[in-house]
Protein backbone atom coordinates (compact mmCIF):
# COMPACT_ATOMS: atom_id res chain seq x y z
CA UNK A 1 0.00 0.00 0.00
CA UNK A 2 1.24 3.49 -0.83
CA UNK A 3 -0.04 6.82 0.41
CA UNK A 4 0.74 10.26 -1.00
CA UNK A 5 -0.72 13.60 0.05
CA UNK A 6 -1.03 16.27 -2.63
CA UNK A 7 -0.95 19.53 -0.62
CA UNK A 8 -1.48 21.69 -3.70
CA UNK A 9 -4.78 20.06 -4.68
CA UNK A 10 -5.66 18.87 -1.15
CA UNK A 11 -5.99 15.25 -2.21
CA UNK A 12 -4.88 11.96 -0.68
CA UNK A 13 -3.90 9.07 -2.97
CA UNK A 14 -4.06 5.56 -1.49
CA UNK A 15 -2.90 2.50 -3.47
CA UNK A 16 -4.56 -0.71 -2.33
CA UNK A 17 -2.51 -3.61 -1.00
CA UNK A 18 -2.59 -5.46 -4.33
CA UNK A 19 -1.76 -2.37 -6.35
CA UNK A 20 -4.79 -2.77 -8.59
CA UNK A 21 -6.45 0.53 -7.73
CA UNK A 22 -5.62 3.95 -6.39
CA UNK A 23 -8.35 5.71 -4.40
CA UNK A 24 -8.36 9.50 -4.36
CA UNK A 25 -9.82 11.39 -1.39
CA UNK A 26 -10.45 15.14 -1.27
CA UNK A 27 -9.47 17.13 1.82
CA UNK A 28 -12.00 19.43 3.41
CA UNK A 29 -11.19 21.92 6.16
CA UNK A 30 -10.78 19.21 8.81
CA UNK A 31 -10.62 15.76 7.21
CA UNK A 32 -10.69 13.68 4.06
CA UNK A 33 -14.04 12.95 2.41
CA UNK A 34 -15.28 9.68 0.98
CA UNK A 35 -13.48 8.60 -2.20
CA UNK A 36 -13.96 11.06 -5.04
CA UNK A 37 -12.57 8.71 -7.69
CA UNK A 38 -10.94 5.33 -8.01
CA UNK A 39 -8.19 4.84 -10.60
CA UNK A 40 -8.09 1.25 -11.88
CA UNK A 41 -8.51 -1.66 -12.11
CA UNK A 42 -5.71 -2.29 -14.55
CA UNK A 43 -6.40 -0.82 -17.95
CA UNK A 44 -9.58 1.00 -16.90
CA UNK A 45 -7.93 4.44 -16.86
CA UNK A 46 -4.64 3.64 -18.51
CA UNK A 47 -3.10 2.27 -15.32
CA UNK A 48 -1.42 -1.09 -15.69
CA UNK A 49 -1.31 -2.81 -12.31
CA UNK A 50 0.08 0.11 -10.30
CA UNK A 51 2.53 -1.12 -7.68
CA UNK A 52 2.65 2.18 -5.87
CA UNK A 53 2.11 5.85 -6.36
CA UNK A 54 4.25 8.92 -6.65
CA UNK A 55 3.36 12.56 -6.83
CA UNK A 56 5.49 15.35 -8.17
CA UNK A 57 4.61 18.96 -7.46
CA UNK A 58 6.63 21.56 -9.30
CA UNK A 59 7.45 24.83 -7.62
CA UNK A 60 7.59 28.06 -9.59
CA UNK A 61 10.61 30.07 -8.51
CA UNK A 62 9.74 33.70 -7.83
CA UNK A 63 11.87 36.79 -7.29
CA UNK A 64 11.67 38.15 -3.76
CA UNK A 65 13.25 41.16 -2.12
CA UNK A 66 13.71 41.12 1.64
CA UNK A 67 13.54 44.65 3.05
CA UNK A 68 12.94 46.20 -0.38
CA UNK A 69 15.09 49.18 -1.27
CA UNK A 70 17.83 48.38 1.23
CA UNK A 71 21.17 46.65 0.91
CA UNK A 72 22.29 44.68 2.70
CA UNK A 73 19.01 43.04 3.73
CA UNK A 74 19.78 43.44 7.41
CA UNK A 75 17.52 41.71 9.95
CA UNK A 76 17.88 42.60 13.63
CA UNK A 77 16.99 39.39 15.46
CA UNK A 78 16.15 41.31 18.65
CA UNK A 79 13.60 43.41 16.78
CA UNK A 80 10.01 42.88 17.93
CA UNK A 81 8.75 44.44 14.69
CA UNK A 82 8.25 43.07 11.21
CA UNK A 83 10.36 42.08 8.22
CA UNK A 84 8.95 43.32 4.88
CA UNK A 85 9.31 40.92 1.97
CA UNK A 86 8.21 41.66 -1.60
CA UNK A 87 7.23 39.08 -4.19
CA UNK A 88 8.09 40.81 -7.45
CA UNK A 89 6.14 40.72 -10.67
CA UNK A 90 8.43 39.82 -13.57
CA UNK A 91 8.02 39.14 -17.26
CA UNK A 92 7.18 35.51 -16.41
CA UNK A 93 5.33 35.79 -13.09
CA UNK A 94 2.44 37.94 -11.84
CA UNK A 95 2.77 38.52 -8.09
CA UNK A 96 -0.90 39.53 -7.83
CA UNK A 97 -1.74 35.84 -8.43
CA UNK A 98 -0.23 34.86 -5.05
CA UNK A 99 -2.64 33.91 -2.25
CA UNK A 100 -1.18 35.79 0.77
CA UNK A 101 -2.86 33.35 3.17
CA UNK A 102 -0.63 30.53 1.94
CA UNK A 103 2.68 32.40 2.13
CA UNK A 104 5.28 31.53 4.78
CA UNK A 105 8.70 33.11 5.34
CA UNK A 106 11.75 32.38 7.42
CA UNK A 107 14.85 30.27 7.76
CA UNK A 108 13.39 27.48 5.61
CA UNK A 109 10.38 29.28 4.16
CA UNK A 110 7.83 27.51 6.34
CA UNK A 111 7.91 29.46 9.60
CA UNK A 112 6.07 32.79 9.71
CA UNK A 113 2.69 33.70 8.24
CA UNK A 114 2.25 37.28 7.05
CA UNK A 115 0.67 39.78 9.44
CA UNK A 116 -0.02 42.24 6.62
CA UNK A 117 -0.16 42.10 2.81
CA UNK A 118 -0.59 44.82 0.19
CA UNK A 119 -0.31 45.24 -3.57
CA UNK A 120 1.96 48.05 -4.77
CA UNK A 121 4.79 48.78 -7.16
CA UNK A 122 7.65 48.02 -4.76
CA UNK A 123 10.54 48.17 -7.23
CA UNK A 124 9.38 51.14 -9.33
CA UNK A 125 9.16 49.24 -12.61
CA UNK A 126 5.51 50.09 -13.29
CA UNK A 127 3.95 46.74 -12.41
CA UNK A 128 2.21 45.62 -9.23
CA UNK A 129 4.12 43.52 -6.67
CA UNK A 130 2.98 41.86 -3.45
CA UNK A 131 4.51 43.21 -0.23
CA UNK A 132 4.11 41.15 2.93
CA UNK A 133 5.18 41.75 6.51
CA UNK A 134 6.26 38.99 8.91
CA UNK A 135 6.90 39.18 12.66
CA UNK A 136 10.68 39.01 13.03
CA UNK A 137 10.43 36.74 16.07
CA UNK A 138 8.36 34.15 14.14
CA UNK A 139 10.81 33.67 11.25
CA UNK A 140 13.15 31.16 12.88
CA UNK A 141 16.12 33.05 11.45
CA UNK A 142 19.22 32.66 13.62
CA UNK A 143 22.38 34.66 14.10
CA UNK A 144 24.80 34.12 11.23
CA UNK A 145 22.16 33.07 8.69
CA UNK A 146 22.98 34.34 5.20
CA UNK A 147 19.68 33.69 3.44
CA UNK A 148 15.95 33.35 4.06
CA UNK A 149 13.20 31.73 2.02
CA UNK A 150 9.56 32.17 1.14
CA UNK A 151 6.99 29.57 0.07
CA UNK A 152 3.33 29.77 -0.85
CA UNK A 153 0.77 29.18 -3.55
CA UNK A 154 -1.05 31.12 -6.21
CA UNK A 155 -4.82 31.40 -6.08
CA UNK A 156 -4.79 28.65 -8.72
CA UNK A 157 -2.85 26.28 -6.44
CA UNK A 158 0.59 26.54 -8.08
CA UNK A 159 3.39 26.18 -5.50
CA UNK A 160 5.88 29.08 -5.41
CA UNK A 161 9.21 29.58 -3.70
CA UNK A 162 12.01 32.10 -3.57
CA UNK A 163 14.97 33.22 -1.52
CA UNK A 164 17.18 36.21 -0.88
CA UNK A 165 20.41 36.98 0.95
CA UNK A 166 20.32 38.50 4.43
CA UNK A 167 22.67 39.83 7.07
CA UNK A 168 21.71 39.21 10.69
CA UNK A 169 22.37 41.56 13.58
CA UNK A 170 21.44 41.49 17.25
CA UNK A 171 22.19 37.78 17.63
CA UNK A 172 23.22 36.08 20.84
Amino acid sequence: MGIVVDTVNNELYVANVYGLTVTVYSRTASNFTAPIRILGPAGATGLNNPAGIALSVSTTQVSIDIKPGGLPNSINLRNRGVVPVAILTTGTFDATAVDPGTVRFGATGTEAAPVHAALEDVDGDGDIDLILQFNTQDTGIVCGAVSASLTGQTFGGQAIGGGDFIKTTGGH
